[in-house]
């Protein structure tokens, strides 16, 4: 997983209690579709951008199927929370439309904009195995070790400080995921195209 602006060196994970908890509802919403395959939600917060991965890790195959979505902000005046789930709903779309078709090439594998929900978005499609990629950067020893933050870090900011400014903290109860934050719960994915 690797950022669309060349800004963002520095990342903070997003919350484990977070991430399970989309993590079953896509995997709830999709049970049928997935059959034994399982679902994989990942992400990073940068100081502007927020990417997130939401795919399908195929059993038994190296392919797997993942829509990565990257969303632009500022601290001072987006609200994080929302724009996490707005991501989320972006990708759910997404991974809708890949079992509608069995031509995936229509998938940007490479970064492209669009507008959902009246907010611009950058989207791209990759089949890379991210479980191999991670293994292989644990054993170069370019992972972030903790899991609480990686990239380029100055002695000033910490993990935790960003966490707090942009109002997310591994609390469950805050900043969760959950389908009251919508208006109406429905998602349309041919706005996609």
């Amino acid at each position: 997983m690797h950022p669309r602006l060349p800004s963002s060196k520095k990342w903070t994970d997003l919350p484990k209690d977070f991430v399970n908890q989309v993590e079953n509802v896509l995997a709830t919403t999709f049970r049928k579709e997935l059959g034994k395959d399982k679902v994989k939600v990942r992400g990073r917060i940068y100081p502007q951008e927020l990417l997130i991965s939401v795919g399908v890790e195929h059993v038994g195959q190296l392919q797997h199927a993942h829509f990565e979505v990257s969303v632009s902000y500022k601290k001072e005046k987006d609200n994080v929370v929302k724009l996490l789930n707005l991501a989320i709903d972006a990708a759910g779309a997404l991974i809708s439309q890949y079992w509608e078709t069995d031509d995936h090439k229509e998938f940007p594998r490479i970064w492209q904009e669009l507008e959902f929900e009246k907010r611009l978005i950058h989207i791209q499609f990759t089949t890379k195995n991210l479980n191999l990629e991670s293994k292989a950067d644990q054993l170069l020893g370019e992972d972030a070790g903790s899991g609480l933050a990686g990239g380029q870090w100055d002695e000033e900011t910490s993990p935790e400080e960003i966490k707090a400014k942009l109002g997310l903290d591994d609390d469950p109860e805050e900043g969760s995921f959950s389908d009251d934050d919508d208006d109406d719960g429905s998602r349309d994915p041919s706005s996609l195209h």
